[in-house]
C-alpha cells in the first residue's frame, strides 16, 4: 500500500482504530499494521500516532513458563 493509495488516505483520515481479539493475532500482524501506520502517517510514535484501543479475552492467553514440565501448566494456568 502505498501513502498516495485510498486505503492509507483512509487510515490516515481516522482518529481510533478498535481491533477485537487481538490477544489471538499473530505478533508479526500487529508489528505489520504499526509499521504502516508509521509510514503513512510519517510518524515514529507508535502506530503512527494513532489511537489503538484493543480489546479480547487475555484470559485465553496462557503464561510461558521456561524449561516447565508437563505437571507445571495446572500451577500457572
Amino acid at each position: 500500500m502505498t501513502r498516495e493509495s485510498p486505503e492509507a488516505r483512509a487510515l490516515h483520515d481516522i482518529s481510533v482504530i478498535f481491533w477485537n481479539e487481538i490477544s489471538m493475532v499473530p505478533k508479526w500482524t500487529l508489528e505489520a499494521v504499526d509499521l504502516s501506520l508509521r509510514d503513512i502517517m510519517q510518524n515514529d510514535s507508535p502506530s503512527g500516532g494513532k489511537i489503538m484501543i484493543v480489546g479480547g479475552d487475555f484470559r485465553q492467553v496462557l503464561p510461558v513458563v521456561e524449561r516447565g514440565r508437563q505437571e507445571d501448566w495446572k500451577t500457572h494456568a
